[in-house]
């Protein structure tokens, strides 16, 4: 069975649309109260494209037209030359050449059809799933010894099945769009409250393991702190991305750009970003698939480091080219925002057989003055400079504004003859959204399972659980020809999760009825057949014993006037009967008709 991705697949991941809100709504979790009482660093990420006319540029722009009208090249401040015609070439280069196609790679391809358990399995595999047991057993140890006086019903260790069981539970609180809401009105009893939650554990069990989730050992963190600030998630984290390359081929396009986790608790790499809805979090660098939005690399933000005077890269270069280190010599092209541009990224990935299209900030010394914008420019008229491996084009979409672009990927000055636009600047349109389209768009945060919490490593952790779900419904996609929305992915997924752990609850003794039935009610729906009461079954351990006496008891079957105890007990029903109502076997007259 082919593994990869058809065009067709491919759009049906994109025009998924069963959702229940409008898709433009954005959904970022709500803002809580600040604990911190250290400064956050403030982000300088802009994304805007246009570049309004400033008050300097007039005079720049009429010195330079004095000056470089009549030549055949236009020059940067520093002197960098772009020339006016394009370099003529006698065949394709080879970085236009598309050989790449999405699909499964690794152990998500030695599966035949997946299920959605199997393909979120490939992403977290079990080795992670028993650290984060370990780890958490860990805190839970501590926490016994420090609190031995309170209720123990709700603090024992946690096993794999039921770390399992809690994650798909968040990934019910996803789906039902329940990730802010109050967990107490989840596991309410009454009318507004869900049975699921309460089939799986209860509201004290799922609110203690969310309390002492973690995810490093404990003894050796403050000796690893000294070199990492993210010990506390980073091996877990790590493991998750390296999962997230193995298991998927992405197509000849990628996407560049940065997530937003909303976080207000406290952290020395919290950062403030105004241009972001949540406006404080933790930044993550992601490098997705532009045509299936599969996240496949990334790494957190742990703050700035220090640079060397040897170090002369920009930080922006570093990241890209720490992101696109897995793909290096594939030929692919990585398209990013202002942000990442400038000419030395596009040359450092050059080097590594990439190419690179972006928006470019009008401060950078390699640009143009003419390709600034200018009052006399015509609307939707566009300049284009070349070099031998790399393109700059200015397209000005309104009066007094205009767009710049950077491109090693495109060689000719082609434009659309309907709107005018370069074909450079329809390519980043279609290539731009990958990574926004997993945050906001009908991925991550459309089913987002992030909740309240202060700690934020478990902040990292819903994020990588949000994340997972959309990688692990890009695989399922890959390995099913049937298509299916994410919604009906995600619960599936879920039920998978937890109907383990339901059916090792089940032989729980203390459990009420109410709770039974509704435990055997959730596992005829998942197709499993609930066990058999061990109250009503026939043991031969709840019979009487032979040589004791047994209790006296008033017959079942006198009226409550007469008030006749007898130690006589049907061999049947196991019910006390008088001689009246039995005969010498034992059986009393209800039994034997």
């Amino acid at each position: 069975m082919d593994k990869n991705l058809t065009p067709e697949q491919i759009q049906n991941l994109l025009n998924d649309t069963e959702l229940d809100e409008d898709r433009n709504e954005e959904i970022f979790p709500e803002e809580i109260l600040d604990l911190s009482d250290m400064e956050e660093e403030a982000s300088d990420h802009d994304t805007e494209s246009e570049e309004e006319l400033g008050n300097d540029s007039e005079d720049e722009n009429n010195i330079d037209q004095q000056t470089d009208n009549s030549s055949n090249a236009f020059y940067g401040k520093n002197r960098c030359k772009w020339g006016k015609t394009p370099p003529s070439r006698s065949r394709v280069r080879a970085h236009n050449i598309i050989v790449h196609l999405p699909g499964l790679r690794g152990p998500a391809l030695s599966k035949n059809v997946m299920t959605p358990l199997e393909s979120w399995s490939c992403l977290f595999t079990d080795d992670m799933l028993d650290m984060i047991v370990e780890y958490t057993n860990q805190k839970i140890t501590k926490y016994q010894q420090t609190h031995k006086t309170e209720a123990t019903y709700y603090t024992h260790h946690v096993s794999s099945n039921e770390i399992r069981a809690f994650i798909g539970l968040m990934f019910l609180t996803g789906i039902f769009k329940s990730g802010r809401e109050d967990a107490r009105g989840l596991w309410s009893s009454k009318s507004r409250g869900r049975p699921i939650f309460r089939t799986v554990m209860s509201l004290n069990r799922f609110l203690f393991i969310l309390s002492n989730l973690r995810f490093d050992d404990e003894s050796t963190r403050e000796e690893r702190k000294k070199n990492n600030r993210l010990a506390l998630i980073s091996e877990v984290f790590d493991i998750f991305i390296q999962n997230c390359r193995q298991n998927y081929s992405c197509s000849e396009y990628l996407t560049v750009d940065e997530m937003l986790v909303p976080f207000r608790g406290r952290c020395l790499f919290r950062i403030y970003m105004k241009s972001k809805p949540a406006k404080y979090g933790l930044k993550i660098m992601c490098l997705c698939d532009a045509k299936t939005h599969y996240l496949y690399n990334a790494f957190i933000y742990s703050g700035k480091e220090a640079q060397t005077r040897a170090d002369s890269m920009l930080v922006p270069t570093k990241n890209v080219m720490t992101l696109a280190e897995p793909i290096y010599g594939t030929n692919r092209n990585i398209t990013g925002d202002n942000w990442f541009t400038s000419i030395e990224l596009v040359d450092a990935l050059k080097q590594k057989q990439l190419t690179y299209v972006g928006t470019i900030r009008k401060n950078k010394k390699e640009i143009p003055p003419q390709f600034l914008p200018q009052r006399n420019r015509p609307v939707l008229s566009s300049v284009f400079g070349f070099q031998s491996d790399k393109t700059l084009v200015s397209f000005v979409p309104k009066r007094n504004s205009s767009i710049a672009l950077v491109s090693s990927m495109h060689h000719e000055p082609v434009t659309n003859p309907e709107n005018k636009k370069p074909e450079i600047i329809e390519f980043y349109n279609s290539t731009k959204g990958g990574v926004d389209a997993l945050i906001r768009d009908q991925k991550c945060a459309a089913y987002s399972v992030n909740r309240r919490s202060q700690r934020w490593p478990t902040t990292i952790f819903c994020s990588m659980l949000n994340i997972s779900g959309v990688n692990s419904h890009v695989l399922h996609s890959a390995s099913n020809t049937e298509m299916m929305s994410r919604y009906k992915f995600l619960e599936n997924l879920a039920y998978a999760l937890v109907s383990p752990h339901v059916l090792d609850r089940r032989s729980t003794k203390t459990l009420s009825r109410e709770l039974k039935e509704m435990i055997d009610k959730f596992l005829k729906e998942v197709g499993i057949d609930p066990p058999e009461d061990p109250s009503t079954s026939e043991d031969l351990s709840t019979q009487p014993s032979q040589n004791k006496r047994p209790k006296k008891s008033r017959c079942h079957l006198c009226p409550r006037q007469k008030d006749s105890n007898t130690p006589r007990v049907c061999s049947k029903c196991q019910k006390n009967v008088c001689r009246v109502h039995s005969i010498d076997v034992k059986i009393c007259d209800k039994c034997k008709e």
